[in-house]
């Protein structure tokens, strides 16, 4: 008696299928109803599909059994049959959606049909990608039921084909490989026989290959497709295809340009097994569409027929010692050798790459391997670096630069990490026709420079480096100095650059400033690197000075530099270097290749104290000034708001940085008046100066404020006013004063307030101003401790008018002068205060002997580097006054430093008991 067991309630099947998966299932946001409620609508809807048929669905905003999950579902049904999952993942994965639950309950039927139902959960998609999946998914289960349906005939056909090569000679490894194929090592998706058109002589004429009729099957039973043409081109028998025809070797081996839907979302497979005529010449060929198993790829390369030719061909012409070492290591790198590429590359070609990895062993170092695809739609690259330095942005960059220069399109990659060193990836490129093909040295050259390590790189900086052995040695100390942070910021040739900048730190110069502009930043944008050897600068410190340089400071990051020793004796245990990003305030384009290094200047100068911190530093960028020519403009203009007549100083910065033209004439005026290198004569200078001023006019009359003319036409008149300056002057160390002076014959400058003294020394540095008024050639007068910063001038003027009424007797015309600490400590420590007090003193007294000429056994000498446009003027005597009457001593000992013929009798009232009254220096008639 037979017994007839009746399956199970289909719904019943799918609800206790779905709850076992449920338990490897990423179920959040779905509770057991959610679940059950999915289900029974999945089978509801797919038990409804006539039987045998496919159908698909998504449903976008899915509910579950109390409301939106927030999801997409893709669902299908179809007749069970091999691949559906992983052609469906695989269209998901194509299209970019994420899969967050599977659920694929199998039904027996009362007929024993069964039934193949998918339920994929996906985030929420839209309209347009809901269609594209289903569109897909659609393609997708049709493509598998053709494979799937035809999986037989196509087994037919290769034992077929099995049994045509059996017979002929030589063809036993091709017979092997075929049987090796249909031992579940290769899944057929498709097969399709051509006839190729041939001339007298037997040889492949270069056209378009006949398709036989009723040979297809699989995915080939559409006519449309072809297994290893460009998109829709149709592949043409060229003279370089009809040579690989023509090889003795009855099979092809090769990538397909298609792409499997089914299984696995790769390029297909294709062997091609050739056909001959009566003769023995090829006419014909049977092309297998598919994908090689994992076990395919699983097997020792030794052990597959066709490729254990190569392998054996490769390890014979190597000339390795059999059994020896460097035997073992080629046959392990044939194993580890993409699969791929042993089927697809011909052992002639595959040996030099397999030895070219082989010396890899004993000298890491970036490799890159070649090979074009037989049929020119492919390049294979196998791309070796340094496993330290893999990653994904490495991979990234490479891939950009093979896509660049074959001019493709990158179809996969698949990296491979075994104990050693090296990395190695293997890239392959879809070609387009007349694809580049760019030289294999130069694309190994610019991945080597992609894949070094940034210690490397700092290491071949290095050596490419000229330096002088002490150099080169301290240089090395910043191997490994540089944090991660950094060698992420810069490259390893912008760490020499910074290196070398370190190494002009000393305890004279502790920070150093160097201007740069980024690769493709815009002409506003100005990079600065600051160079500090005691200890990270505060932002705060800095964006003031690049602010009144007329800069607007994006962001900073500063970056410690740890030597691993100490580059020179006096070097600090840790660097910094700050990387400030700004742009200018008014977005002008600036020319660093001219400004960038008067722009380092300046902002040393401000930090070191040697400038002040003012608007009147944004005329190095506005009209391309040195920082000394800014300090002069700021002299000059401090001048004139001391008259009281003129404008404020924000004023005064503004009109000379609106109208550079004008500014950068005025500092040439001066120049023109006052440069001793230009060797002029007085009357040649008096001549250029002329023109200048003309043109000065003529600029003047674009001018359109009246507070802008006002400010640029009184400079203009000023510097002709000037007499002697010291601006040209070295100190004893060759360099420029800290302070500038400048000896105004005042009575010939418009726009001062009466009484116009004979000659005044105005002086100007971060440290102090002052002025010294004479009203006649021999004068006397105490200088003054002022605390008028906006009017000394005035107090002074006032003195000095007073003088000439109460000292009528003693002297004919008065003198007086003050001076204004700017940079005093804090009152509450007296004697700093007063010490402070007493440098501004000194400093002011040295700007007043600077120009001042000197008796030198009976004749007059003038001051070096300076051009005189006031004749003999030797007679400068000073007396104490308002906060100065203990510093006649500090007075008369600069007079005896700089050989001033008074000495110790310059000031009066010194401890060497000088009475400039009783000496009768400052008689009536006493000169």
């Amino acid at each position: 008696m037979t017994t007839t067991i009746v399956p199970a309630d289909p719904l019943e099947q799918v609800l206790t299928q779905v709850q076992t998966e449920s338990g490897n299932e990423d179920l959040t946001g779905l509770s057991p109803e959610d679940i059950a409620h999915l289900a029974k609508n999945l089978w509801s809807w797919g038990s409804g599909v006539p039987a045998g048929r496919q159908d698909v669905r998504i449903l976008r905003g899915a509910k579950g059994a109390s409301g939106a999950l927030g999801r997409t579902l893709l669902e299908t049904t179809s007749p069970d049959m091999p691949f559906l999952v992983d052609s469906l993942l695989g269209e998901c994965a194509e299209q970019g959606h994420e899969v967050r639950t599977l659920f694929h309950p199998i039904v027996k039927m009362a007929d024993g049909r069964m039934v193949s139902v998918i339920q994929i959960h996906l985030p929420e998609l839209t309209g347009e990608e809901a269609a594209r999946l289903e569109q897909g998914a659609r393609k997708t289960l049709q493509d598998t039921e053709l494979v799937v349906a035809d999986f037989k005939p196509l087994k037919d056909r290769m034992r077929e084909e099995i049994r045509r090569l059996t017979i002929m000679d030589d063809a036993h490894e091709a017979v092997a490989f075929l049987e090796w194929l249909s031992k579940n090592h290769f899944v057929f998706l498709g097969c399709r026989e051509y006839r190729f058109e041939t001339d007298a002589d037997g040889r492949v004429l270069p056209e378009e290959p006949i398709m036989i009729e009723g040979t297809n099957l699989g995915l080939l039973r559409d006519e449309e497709l072809n297994v290893l043409s460009r998109d829709a081109e149709p592949l043409v028998l060229t003279p370089e295809i009809g040579e690989l025809l023509s090889d003795p070797f009855p099979l092809i081996v090769a990538k397909s340009t298609m792409i499997s839907r089914v299984h696995r979302r790769v390029a297909c497979d294709y062997v091609g097994v050739k056909k001959y005529d009566a003769e023995g010449r090829v006419n014909g060929e049977v092309r297998f569409l598919g994908l090689f198993t994992a076990e395919a790829y699983d097997e020792t390369a030794r052990s597959i027929p066709f490729i254990r030719r190569r392998v054996k061909k490769v390890i014979a012409a190597s000339g390795a010692t059999p059994g020896g070492h460097t035997e073992k290591a080629i046959a392990n790198l044939l194993e580890t050798w993409p699969r791929d590429e042993l089927f697809q590359t011909p052992s002639k070609a595959l040996g030099p790459m397999i030895l070219g990895a082989l010396h890899l062993i004993g000298r890491p170092r970036p490799r890159v391997f070649v090979r074009n695809d037989q049929f020119d739609r492919f390049v294979s690259v196998i791309v070796y670096v340094p496993r330290e330095a893999y990653d994904t942005s490495l991979r990234e960059r490479i891939t950009a630069t093979l896509v660049s220069a074959f001019d493709g399109r990158l179809v996969r990659f698949q990296p491979y990490f075994d104990t050693g060193p090296m990395a190695r990836v293997h890239f392959q490129i879809a070609l387009e026709r007349n694809h580049p093909r760019p030289d294999p040295a130069m694309l190994e050259a610019e991945i080597a420079r992609l894949a070094r390590t940034w210690d490397q790189g700092f290491r071949e900086a290095l050596m490419a480096a000229t330096l002088d052995e002490t150099h080169r040695e301290g240089a090395r100390k910043f191997i490994g100095a540089f944090n991660a942070a950094y060698r992420e910021a810069f490259p390893p040739e912008e760490a020499m650059r910074d290196v070398a900048a370190m190494a002009e730190l000393n305890a004279a110069r502790p920070i150093l400033a160097r201007a740069f502009r980024g690769a493709g930043e815009d002409a506003d944008k100005v990079r600065v690197k600051i160079y500090a050897r005691a200890g990270s600068i505060p932002l705060s410190a800095c964006v003031p000075v690049f602010e009144h340089m007329g800069m607007f400071v994006a962001y900073e990051t500063g970056y410690p530099v740890k030597p691993h020793e100490r580059p020179v004796d006096d070097a600090p245990d840790i660097y910094w270097v700050h990387d400030v990003s700004m742009r200018t305030e008014n977005r002008a384009g600036v020319d660093l290749g001219e400004l960038g290094n008067r722009f380092e200047q300046a902002f040393e100068a401000v930090w070191n104290g040697l400038a002040e911190n003012d608007g009147f530093n944004r005329l190095v960028f506005a009209a391309g000034a040195t920082w000394r020519e800014a300090a002069l403009m700021r002299t000059l203009c401090a001048y004139r708001r001391q008259s009281g007549m003129d404008q404020p100083q924000d004023v005064q910065e503004a009109a000379l940085a609106r109208y550079p033209a004008i500014t950068r004439r005025l500092i040439d005026l001066f120049a023109a008046r006052f440069d001793p290198a230009s060797g002029a004569s007085l009357k040649q200078r008096e001549e250029a100066c002329k023109a200048l001023r003309e043109e000065i006019e003529e600029q003047l009359r674009d001018v359109r404020a009246l507070a802008d003319d006002q400010v640029l036409r009184r400079l203009a008149d000023l510097i002709l006013g000037v007499q002697r300056t010291n601006f040209y002057q070295m100190d004893a160390a060759g360099q420029p004063h800290r302070f500038i002076s400048l000896k105004i014959a005042s009575r010939e400058v418009a726009d001062l307030p009466e009484p116009k003294p004979f000659r005044e020394i105005f002086m100007t540095s971060p440290k102090v101003e002052g002025v010294h008024l004479r009203f006649g050639p021999v004068a006397r007068g105490g200088l003054r401790w002022s605390d008028r910063a906006a009017d000394y001038r005035t107090e002074v003027l006032g003195l000095v008018k007073a003088q000439q009424v109460k000292n009528a007797v003693i002297v004919p015309v008065g003198s007086k002068g003050g001076f204004y600490p700017k940079q005093l400590p804090d009152r509450s420590d007296r004697n700093a205060w007063f010490e402070g007090g007493r440098d501004a003193y000194k400093e002011f007294i040295t700007s007043l002997l600077g120009l001042t000429d000197n008796l030198v056994d009976g004749a007059v000498t003038h001051p070096n580097d300076t051009v005189i446009w006031d004749g003999e003027d030797p007679y400068l005597v000073v007396a104490a006054d308002k906060g100065t009457a203990t510093f006649s001593d500090t007075a008369n000992a600069i007079s005896l430093e700089k050989g001033h013929w008074l000495g110790d009798a310059f000031a009066s009232g010194g401890s060497a008991g000088y009475d400039h009254k009783k000496m009768g220096i400052t008689a009536r008639g006493a000169w």
